[in-house]
């Protein structure tokens, strides 16, 4: 998710609304996967999916070829491989365990330092993009594309990582975090 700050009337797109958005969505998912959830593929793949399409549909009606520069394709692929590599990344961190009888995930403090890093990363690619002209399309409306489809990516790495877990019975090490 990229996020710079463009003054007002600078685009036509929605502006801050997505960063805000993209925020929200963010700290409330950090602050339930902390404690510890049921793994499920609703839980895993609803919102991302929901985020991935909101998204496009952000981000599309600004993505005119005509008024895109070369500038504008770098920053969209620099944030399209930030957001999988940083997905696959936070997925693999991704604390995955038996507790009572079903397979739960959680969010060690690695997974929430590479959520930090994130954002980090994707503040300064949009700095830096707005710096060399880069259109607020690419740089602000972009935001919740790439929020989903980096969480898409980390969840599908969660998936796939949940048949490695053996379910022995359950020792206190294995219980959620939280109540």
């Amino acid at each position: 998710m990229t996020a710079a700050v463009h003054t007002a009337g600078a685009s036509q797109g929605p502006g801050a609304v997505p960063l805000l958005i993209g925020l929200a969505v963010i700290v409330l998912l950090i602050a339930r996967r902390t404690r510890g959830t049921r793994l499920t593929a609703h839980r895993l793949f609803v919102l991302p999916v929901i985020v991935t399409v909101f998204g496009l549909a952000v981000l599309l009606p600004g993505l005119n070829p005509g008024h895109l520069r070369t500038v504008d394709y770098a920053v969209l692929t620099l944030d399209v491989l930030l957001s999988l590599l940083l997905g696959v990344a936070r997925g693999a961190s991704v604390l995955i365990y038996p507790y009572d009888g079903t397979t739960w995930f959680r969010y060690p403090s690695l997974t929430v330092a590479l959520w930090v890093v994130s954002l980090v990363a994707r503040v300064a690619l949009g700095v830096a993009g707005r710096h060399e002209g880069a259109t607020p399309v690419v740089t602000t409306d972009a935001v919740l594309f790439m929020l989903g489809l980096s969480l898409l990516t980390q969840n599908v790495v969660v998936w796939v990582r949940r048949g490695q877990v053996r379910h022995t019975g359950n020792s206190p090490a294995e219980k959620p975090a939280g109540p």
